[in-house]
């Protein structure tokens, strides 16, 4: 259920402030929701993270894509010597995910340096 939850944080919070903030934001939401977030394994805020900036990063671009008809994708994917439209989106998306996957383990380390750290006992 947080996976999940940490998923919708991600793509809502995101698209909230990719509107007024530069395209690193990801990483500072990504960031802060692994910090909300209690995991045993770096694994899972990880993989949600991705999940979240892959989800929203390649619908933004689909979506984007959409008005002129693919027009704008096609050359750029033709001037960057990709095999088409749809492998521009797929890496759009998969660079996004990164950004954010990236962020949330940065916060998943620091809560865990703080909180993970047990007094000894005598």
């Amino acid at each position: 259920m947080k996976f999940l939850l940490q998923i919708i944080l991600i793509i809502g919070l995101g698209f909230i402030l990719q509107l007024f903030f530069p395209f690193w934001v990801i990483s500072i939401v990504g960031f802060a929701s692994a910090l909300g977030f209690r995991y045993r394994k770096a694994l899972a805020p990880f993989l949600a993270a991705f999940l979240g900036g892959l989800l929203l990063w390649g619908g933004m671009a689909y979506y984007q894509n959409l008005p002129n008809d693919g027009q704008l994708a096609e050359r750029v994917s033709a001037l960057m010597g990709f095999g088409g439209v749809w492998t521009l989106i797929i890496l759009t998306g998969v660079l996004g995910g990164l950004l954010a996957a990236l962020g949330s383990l940065s916060g998943y380390f620091l809560r865990d340096l703080f909180q993970g750290q047990k007094k000894p006992s005598a």
